[in-house]
């Protein structure tokens, strides 16, 4: 929250827009129906850091479906794309809860 604040979060019309902005999204160029490129782009902010820790650290969870994913992400592509997924995933969670106000049970 004191990187943007809770007006600022609320500029954001999507999920998809904050993790974008976060660079936490892949950015997809196609080509004729073939992906050419899908990396992530450069680009860091606190923000982002504090969120790439946190996944980090549910990494190491063993009982939770937060780590059950993280597990499942690094098994198939490796440590590093699992904590830029579950980042981008606190991400969405974090961004839902503030704007509707929903609680985390």
């Amino acid at each position: 929250m004191s990187e943007m604040g809770h007006e600022g979060l609320m500029e954001f019309s999507s999920a998809k827009k904050f993790a974008s902005w976060l660079r936490l999204a892949s950015n997809n160029k196609i080509s004729g129906g073939g992906v050419l490129s899908n990396r992530i782009p450069k680009g860091s902010n606190r923000l982002k850091i504090a969120l790439r820790n946190a996944a980090n650290a549910v990494g190491n969870l063993k009982d939770s479906d937060l780590g059950k994913f993280f597990k499942k992400i690094a098994f198939r592509k490796g440590r590093q794309a699992a904590i830029t997924a579950k980042a981008r995933k606190l991400a969405v969670i974090l961004l839902n809860m503030i704007t509707k106000k929903a609680q985390s049970n």
